[in-house]
């Protein structure tokens, strides 16, 4: 984790949160439920991106197809989406910044021992 990741993150979970949100501040245009597919879909894009990141871009979309867990990928987008229902945008980024901080080996980002 980077801070350059955690930002991104963040700040795509902040902006699904505000587009998701009809007009009256109190429905959404994706339930909770109806994300399932929109998630699969964007998986592979998603890596693709990525590949052009990850330690500086040493791995095509190919081969990092192959060296990232999907099914967990897809699970931590699950949890990230539900967030955007259930808390007020104003302590939405401080939540996502600690669940971030929450995923395994990501505890020396919250602390800063790591800079890359």
């Amino acid at each position: 984790m980077t801070n350059s990741w955690a930002a991104s993150i963040r700040d795509s979970v902040l902006e699904i949160q505000d587009l998701n949100l009809q007009d009256n501040q109190t429905s959404h245009y994706i339930k909770q439920e109806d994300w399932e597919s929109l998630l699969q879909d964007s998986l592979s894009r998603a890596i693709s991106t990525a590949s052009v990141e990850v330690r500086g871009g040493a791995y095509t979309p190919f081969q990092l197809k192959k060296l990232v867990d999907a099914p967990q990928i897809l699970q931590m987008a699950r949890e990230l989406l539900n967030l955007t229902y259930q808390y007020s945008t104003s302590d939405l980024p401080d939540i996502i910044n600690e669940y971030l901080s929450q995923l395994p080996g990501d505890e020396d980002w919250k602390l800063g021992n790591t800079i890359r």
